[in-house]
């Protein structure tokens, strides 16, 4: 609360000293009280008119409204005078009258001091004096009456009421009682603790109400993220903490450095101007850029692109940029209020001295639950880190400091076109979106601090984006992000539909994120299928699954277009459409992505009644695949795939056991592994024949997916079980599980294990011993109450009996599974295990030799791995 704002000084020059505006009150003072409203229409009319024309001229936005502020004082003050002047009692202006932001349609707002006895006949002069008179020249007055004992406990009492005072500023009357007022608020009425938790609070359920994203397509320049008022609680906070009134003192304190504080100071002042201007195109209070004035305020703010789509298109890119500017350093400037004031190189030589070493993993370290970097030269050192970090906080579900966010953002030039097209990073972002559930947060905190638009450029044509579509809310960019995060939510505790069970049917689920993240890349510059491949040429997977995220990616509303257009009891157009997505994989994913891309349109887009034909219309094609299975042949992927294993090995085997290998295991097998899984099995064969062991393995750790690979080759038909007791023992959580049996009864294993935030050398080496040592029986946990019962699906056909399950994440779930099917006299022959660390999913294909598969084996088997399942 101060008595002296900063403001400029132009406001005074260019309009509170114009000989004609003084004229008009002055001809007014010796008028009736009716007489006196022509001449105060004229003087706000005139006043009005030099704002625009000093606007339109260039003038900034915070100069702006201290013209349209101080037009406003001297109107007030005239009134006051005419009726209160030599009273006892102080007329204060509040709010963004007080701080002097005043847009053209903006609150009025006003504090009227009193004492005790003057109370009530001082109100009744002030509002026939002052309010009245502003009433009736259509302002928005919001007006109080209040004696300094009643201003203090409505402070107390309501949190906006007292916002509004932290900005309060003596306007005219009895400045003695306003100072009185002002020390006994500091004093009573600035309580840290609980204003800041009030402002957390508040400030959260307002941006839940603007969908917490800056990216809307009609933001508010308000109450937006990243908007106006961003920046106001941003200095209330300031205030109440260390006393802080202006930017200034921010930059001057060591909170922001000069370009961070040149940086926000200049988007708050666009925000400002973008405001004033917006009213006064709609001629109302509003503060929500709507579609219909974008182009009309693109004019007045001088953007001179010839037709309206381009210049509005040009106008919200500058809006999007500045909101995320105030966003991003408003974030920055809160986290660092709440503790000691140290500056980003004193943040890193502290941890350094107090860190020890068997803490520290690749440069970074875990403190207060939050990432951070040891040293600021870290990604200088290995500018690999930069993807590596987001993996880091992902894999150990962990948010980044301030500090290291920071770095990032001042490292990004250290993304250049060599990194770009790293196998290292490339493997590193596709473990990013491979981890199921969880992506949305990792590619979010990319997107923040511009680490996504710089790796993948081709997503970056979509920043900011404007889509011309009526019924999207958001930006392209943020559009994607969106659907990411529906994709997520489908492997939440309380999932949609059943869109989890159909997506665990597929091969490999992970593809889904990647076909959600390049679905609109055709938004942004050039052909949507050339964009999507050059990323996915450098993802790492292999040509069977680009194929199969290229040909969704570039279909997204293919499954929606149809049920839109057809009767799903159409026989003929059923058949036309399975026929056009070729595989139940696609279809699925088809489905998936449908659902995903409509929540993130808009959260009002998808009802019961589309998603009754959606079901419809899957459930109609799904049964056609069934009666009529498509005939693919995988002959070419799979040659492609031989050719490139015979080059890798060229200098180190001969063809013989490469085409073995390839002959011995079944198509999927193939199709389901990337180039490196399948020499490491070639290789790991080769070792386990010439040893003459049953077992042999491989562990790799790689740094850049933060995973641990287990590569095991054996011919012990137990191996399974065995194996995965030994890593429940040593409580070692299992992501994902490949399973294959060759037509010579050797068993292929690949584990990717979680390591954790332990050392990857401690860990290989904990690994090592426990797989050569024998180990002590596996311990089932003692049963406790859960509401999410397993569910065992077992399906037989004349080919295979295929057994699904689906069950709570739990350490020895495989485990049990795996010894649940031995035990029953069952082996299995190929099979694949996930986890999202809230739910596993396991698909396996089994036989034996002894056991029959009448329908009383397979349902007594079904029970019995109910029970063995249960936690």
């Amino acid at each position: 609360m101060k008595t002296d704002t900063k403001w400029h000084p132009n406001a005074f020059r260019t309009c509170g000293n114009s000989h004609n505006t003084r004229r008009q009150l002055s001809l007014a003072r010796h008028l009736t009280p009716a007489e006196r409203l022509p001449h105060y229409r004229a003087f706000l009319e005139e006043g009005n008119k030099r704002v625009a024309f000093h606007q339109m001229r260039g003038q900034s936005g915070s100069e702006t409204c201290a013209m349209q502020t101080l037009l406003v004082d001297q109107l007030v003050e005239h009134l006051f005078r005419n009726v209160l002047q030599g009273e006892l009692v102080a007329l204060v202006a509040i709010g963004g009258y007080g701080r002097r932001e005043m847009a053209p349609h903006s609150d009025v707002e006003l504090l009227l001091l009193c004492r005790e006895p003057e109370v009530l006949d001082a109100s009744d002069r002030f509002m026939a004096a002052v309010v009245q008179p502003l009433l009736a020249l259509n302002l928005k007055v919001s007006p109080r009456v209040l004696t300094p004992d009643e201003g203090i406990q409505k402070a107390n009492a309501d949190f906006f009421f007292k916002n509004a005072l932290l900005d309060a500023r003596w306007l005219c009357g009895d400045n003695t009682l306003y100072a009185q007022f002002d020390r006994s608020f500091r004093t009573h009425c600035q309580h840290r603790l609980p204003y800041l938790q009030q402002c957390f609070e508040e400030q959260k359920k307002r941006r839940e109400r603007q969908q917490n994203t800056v990216f809307l397509l009609e933001p508010n320049i308000k109450e937006g993220l990243g908007a106006l008022r961003d920046y106001e609680y941003m200095l209330y906070r300031a205030r109440i903490c260390r006393n802080w009134h202006y930017l200034s003192e921010l930059h001057e304190h060591g909170l922001l450095d000069s370009a961070q504080y040149e940086t926000l100071q200049a988007a708050h002042d666009f925000l400002l101007k973008l405001r004033s201007v917006l009213q006064g195109a709609s001629q109302r209070a509003n503060d929500v850029l709507y579609t219909e004035y974008k182009a009309d305020v693109a004019i007045i703010l001088g953007y001179t692109e010839e037709e309206d789509w381009p210049r509005m298109e040009h106008l919200m890119r500058d809006y999007y940029h500045h909101a995320s500017q105030v966003y991003n350093l408003v974030a920055h400037v809160e986290a660092r209020l709440y503790s000691p004031l140290k500056t980003a190189r004193h943040i890193f030589k502290s941890l350094a001295t107090r860190i020890t070493g068997s803490q520290m993993f690749d440069g970074f370290v875990v403190q207060d639950g939050t990432l951070q970097a040891l040293n600021d030269s870290i990604f200088t050192e290995d500018p690999l880190r930069l993807i590596r970090v987001f993996r880091y906080a992902q894999g150990w579900r962990l948010s980044m400091g301030v500090a290291l966010k920071a770095l990032i953002h001042g490292s990004l030039d250290r993304i250049d076109e060599q990194l770009i097209h790293s196998l290292a990073a490339g493997e590193c972002f596709t473990a990013i979106l491979a981890d199921t559930g969880h992506v949305f947060n990792a590619l979010q905190a990319m997107f923040d601090c511009g680490v996504l638009a710089r790796f993948v450029p081709e997503f970056g044509k979509l920043v900011a984006l404007t889509q011309r579509e009526h019924y999207h809310r958001y930006t392209a960019d943020v559009h994607t992000l969106l659907a990411i995060r529906a994709a997520d939510s489908i492997f939440s505790i309380n999932p949609p539909e059943n869109y989890r069970a159909v997506l665990q049917a597929c091969e490999d689920v992970n593809l889904l994120y990647w076909m959600l993240l390049l679905h609109d890349l055709g938004k942004g510059s050039g052909s949507s299928h050339v964009l999507a491949f050059r990323v996915l040429q450098r993802s790492g997977l292999n040509a069977y699954q680009r194929e199969q995220v290229l040909f969704v990616a570039q279909n997204p509303r293919l499954m929606i277009q149809y049920w839109q257009k057809h009767d799903p009891n159409d026989a003929a157009a059923v058949e036309t459409f399975a026929k056009t997505v070729k595989t139940l994989d696609t279809l699925r994913f088809l489905y998936a992505l449908s659902y995903c891309d409509a929540q993130a349109t808009g959260s009002t887009l998808w009802n019961v009644h589309k998603q009754l034909l959606h079901q419809q219309c899957f459930d109609r094609v799904f049964e056609f695949f069934r009666q009529h299975p498509p005939a693919l042949s995988f002959e070419t992927e799979r040659s492609t795939l031989q050719a490139e294993v015979m080059e890798r090995l060229a200098s180190r085997l001969t063809a013989g056991p490469i085409t073995a290998h390839f002959e011995q295991t079944p198509h999927c097998y193939c199709l389901q592994n990337n180039l490196d899984t399948l020499v490491a099995h070639i290789e790991l064969v080769e070792q386990q024949r010439q040893a003459g062991t049953r077992t042999v393995f491989q562990v790799h750790y790689d740094k850049n997916t933060h995973v641990c690979r287990l590569e095991v080759v054996s011919r012990d038909p137990h191996s399974l079980p065995n194996l995965s007791t030994a890593l429940a023992t040593h409580d070692i959580r299992v992501r994902k599980l490949q399973v294959t049996r060759r037509t010579d009864g050797l068993f292929l294993f690949t584990f990717l294990l979680d390591i954790g935030q332990q050392k990857p050398a401690a860990f290989t080496q904990k690994l090592t011993g426990l797989l050569t040592t024998p180990q002590n029986p596996f311990k089932k946990p003692t049963r406790r109450s859960s509401s999410f019962s397993p569910k065992v699906d077992i399906y037989h056909t004349d080919t295979h009996t295929r057994v699904e399950i689906e069950a709570a994440d739990r350490t020895g779930l495989l485990a049990e599974a795996s010894r649940t099917l031995e035990a029953a006299g069952f082996q299995i022959t190929y099979g694949k295990a996930s986890s999202d660390g809230c739910w596993a999913h396991g698909v396996f294909y089994i036989e034996s030799e002894y056991q029959s598969t009448s329908a009383s084996i397979l349902v007594s088997l079904q029970k019995t791995l109910c029970i063995a399942l249960m936690y």
